[in-house]
């Protein structure tokens, strides 16, 4: 791994660990309760365990502030996982929206991805899961896929297309 992406990573984990020690009026915290359910879901998609919870937290400023670090760059996303936190960047995410919830499940697997020994092409295959397992928890909800297969397959090919 190159300095300038360990050195990037390492600003992106301070910035995140600083979390705790600073909250803004913003800053919702998502049940511990509700992550755990929708941890277990994920990790029976995916037939791998993740040791702990990452810390949750809807916050409009948390991610704008992370999206706006140099070396970081994901035009579309909406949450983001930082190994042990995930940021949903809304404000005013609702656990009832089931397309809301769907974006920490996606991140969800992120986390469990962190933790197993699965070998990936690359970076972006990584996202392949993760939106598998999103599609699936909106199918299973009565909701319609977030991404479709050819755009998944298509963002996922590391660079074949």
């Amino acid at each position: 791994m190159s300095k300038k992406i360990l050195l990037g990573l390492f600003a992106l984990m301070m910035t995140v660990a600083s979390f705790g020690n600073v909250a803004e009026a913003s800053d919702r915290r998502v049940d511990p309760k509700l992550v755990r359910q929708v941890l277990s879901w994920v990790e029976a998609r995916m037939g791998a365990r993740a040791p702990s919870l990452p810390v949750v937290m809807a916050s409009r400023d948390r991610f704008d502030l992370v999206m706006n670090m140099a070396g970081v760059s994901y035009a579309d996303a909406r949450a983001l996982y930082i190994p042990g936190s995930v940021i949903l960047g809304d404000d005013d995410w609702s656990h009832t929206d089931p397309t809301k919830l769907s974006l920490l499940v996606h991140e969800l697997v992120h986390h469990v991805q962190m933790f197993n020994k699965r070998k990936y092409a690359c970076n972006d295959a990584k996202e392949y899961e993760a939106y598998i397992i999103q599609n699936e928890w909106l199918k299973a909800n009565g909701q319609r896929p977030f991404a479709s297969q050819h755009w998944i397959d298509r963002m996922s090919s590391c660079g074949a297309y």
